[in-house]
């Protein structure tokens, strides 16, 4: 196997990971404490807020966290792109 092969298989492997890495980054669900445990519903409007806006900002973390990951292996792919093409 040549250098462009090896380039070549390896960034269809990391674009293969980057795209499970976004696929998973946009399926991320707002969950709230009291889907996991139904005696935990909120008592007034406040503690609903409060449970909805938790679970939206760990919605967010987590799709950031995904994202920051797909971001990296999708530059890892362009870079065994560019080995390929140069090669």
């Amino acid at each position: 196997m040549t250098f462009v092969h090896i380039c070549g298989i390896l960034g269809v492997i990391s674009g293969l990971v980057a795209a499970f890495y976004w696929y998973k980054a946009s399926t991320i669900e707002a969950k709230t404490a009291w889907d996991y445990d139904p005696a935990l519903k909120p008592k007034n409007i406040a503690e609903h807020n409060f449970g909805m806006v938790h679970a939206l900002g760990a919605q967010q973390f987590w799709s950031g966290y995904y994202n920051k990951r797909a971001a990296i292996w999708t530059a890892v792919s362009l870079l065994f792109w560019l080995g390929t093409v140069m090669g």
